[in-house]
Order: C-alpha cells, then sequence, then structure tokens
C-alpha cells in the first residue's frame, strides 16, 4: 500500500515536470505509469490476488485490444481469403 502511494505521488509530480505534447496520444502516459502499472501487477500476484493484478492490466489491455483489432482483422482477411 505504501509502495502504491509512493509511485502515484512520484506518477503526480512527473505528469507537472511533463511536457503538454507527451501526453497528446494514448501510448505517451506509458512512460509515467509503465513501472507503477508493473509493480501494482507484481504485488497482486505476490499477494495472490490475481483480481487486482487484472484490474491493473485490464484498462491498458483494452485499449490496445481496440487499437489492433482493425489491423488484425485485415490481416486474418488477407491470409484467410474472408
Amino acid at each position: 500500500m505504501v509502495l502504491g502511494a509512493l509511485f502515484g505521488a512520484a506518477a503526480l509530480a512527473i505528469v507537472h515536470v511533463e511536457a503538454r505534447y507527451a501526453w497528446d496520444d494514448f501510448y505517451s502516459y506509458g512512460r509515467v505509469f509503465s513501472p507503477i502499472f508493473l509493480v501494482l501487477l507484481l504485488e497482486g500476484l505476490e499477494r495472490r490476488r490475481p483480481a487486482g493484478a487484472l484490474a491493473v492490466l485490464a484498462p491498458v489491455s483494452a485499449r490496445m485490444a481496440l487499437q489492433l483489432a482493425s489491423p488484425a482483422w485485415q490481416v486474418a482477411r488477407r491470409i484467410f481469403g474472408i
């Protein structure tokens, strides 16, 4: 819990130092939040709470799936002739 609060405070500080253009793209926020997600994921797995670990990954995974669904569908159509 303390570790999560520490990383949250560090991310909040970095948000105010980072330039505005660094937040314009969806993937830009990863520079700040990737270490936080990793620590929260590992902490959830260590405490044997997979729901917490999945809650950390779910929003990122859902957004990436939406981003990659269209290209994956186009590749599948060309490979299988759909």
